[in-house]
């Protein structure tokens, strides 16, 4: 399953972190990446997985599943 996180954040780095562990364990997934709003991160790795973009381009990147890793009560609602 091709998992796309949104958020880079603190959030999205524990959800990484937990997606690489299983998937090094033997758990079918294959996490994609992470989109996050901040420019500086795109092209990167922050949380060990590569930023692809903005938030909104997740209906661009293949994915079978996506989890919404934002803190921001409000922007994770409107997402």
């Amino acid at each position: 399953m091709r998992i796309l996180i949104l958020g880079a954040g603190g959030q999205g780095q524990v959800l990484a972190d937990a997606l690489l562990f299983a998937t090094a364990a033997g758990q079918p997934l294959a996490p994609v990446g992470c989109l996050d709003d901040n420019p500086a991160l795109w092209q990167s790795a922050p949380v060990g997985l590569p930023a692809l973009g903005p938030l909104a381009s997740w209906r661009e990147v293949p994915h079978d599943a996506l989890i919404r890793c934002i803190g921001a009560n409000r922007r994770r609602s409107e997402l």
